[in-house]
């Protein structure tokens, strides 16, 4: 009951609407940034970021205001994209059986746009290619600077275990980034 005793009716959406506002100024560009990090694109991170929002309106909207706001939108976002993750790579079995690669020749620099995509994208690939296990805290770490303790409680993890999937991480990253640059 809480807030509905203080507020009622108009008032009383109002400032849901206010206290859920608030929550996402504050958390927005976090949860877009996590969500391409994990998507690799900024079409399914913007998908996967208003999917969290609605998902914490919906668990929270009743309840105004959370401090823990940022822990929970994380936490919503980590298990849409693990589930995007699941569909986008039935999807990729299907696409590939059918999937013909097109490359068209550049005049100025003797390139393919195959290989220029190629080459803009090998670090992105490198990081999708990354079991999601060890890819999460390292996301965490490296793009939204959280202290080990954070991702710990994040992924409900130690500590010291969050340090050892971090550097599994980067050591993952290393070895994809050598073979795709073998190609």
């Amino acid at each position: 009951m809480g807030c509905k005793r203080f507020f009622s009716g108009d008032t009383f959406r109002k400032k849901i609407m206010e206290d859920f506002t608030d929550i996402y100024d504050k958390n927005f560009e976090t949860i877009i940034r996590i969500a391409y990090r994990f998507s690799g694109d900024l079409e399914s991170a913007e998908d996967l970021c208003q999917e969290t929002f609605i998902k914490y309106f919906e668990k929270f909207g009743n309840e105004g205001s959370n401090e823990n706001s940022t822990y929970y939108l994380i936490r919503i976002v980590k298990n849409l994209a693990i589930n995007h993750e699941k569909r986008k790579k039935i999807e990729r079995k299907v696409f590939n059986q059918y999937k013909k690669d097109e490359v068209i020749y550049d005049k100025n620099t003797g390139l393919s746009s195959l290989v220029k995509k190629e080459q803009i994208s090998d670090v992105q690939k490198a990081l999708l290619l990354i079991p999601y296990k060890y890819r999460l805290p390292l996301i965490l770490k490296e793009y939204e600077s959280l202290s080990y303790k954070d991702i710990g409680k994040l992924v409900s993890v130690s500590e010291s275990n969050v340090k050892v999937l971090i550097h599994r991480a980067k050591k993952i990253f290393k070895e994809n980034i050598k073979e795709i640059e073998r190609g």
